[in-house]
């Protein structure tokens, strides 16, 4: 199911030109990213949106995809998700989380 969502994004990633450097939790928002380093650089994204889906990361469950209510909202129309909810999130308080459902 993972692997589908991951196809999905490169897929996406293709059609609009960029290159996905990596992906945790699930969340949509602003983001600043940009080259560090001077010997090996590495690519990086940074900003509330990155800390968030990192801490929904946290409350991961082996085989389920959690996404905020930003990323249900922008694909509801497009893919399946179940209510679970709301979740204590550190430094963000209550924020209601759903399940990405994989369809066969």
């Amino acid at each position: 199911m993972l692997d589908e969502v991951f196809r999905e994004f490169d897929a996406l990633a293709g059609r609009l030109g960029l290159e996905k450097i990596k992906t945790i939790g699930i969340h949509s928002g602003p983001v600043i990213a940009g080259v560090i380093g001077t010997v090996k650089f590495a690519y990086d994204l940074w900003g509330d949106t990155v800390n968030t889906a990192s801490r929904l990361e946290s409350h991961g469950v082996t085989g389920q995809i959690y996404v905020t209510e930003a990323v249900y909202q922008r694909l509801k129309g497009r893919h399946q998700f179940t209510e679970r909810g709301e979740l204590e999130i550190k430094g963000k308080g209550l924020m209601k989380t759903y399940l990405f459902e994989a369809v066969a």
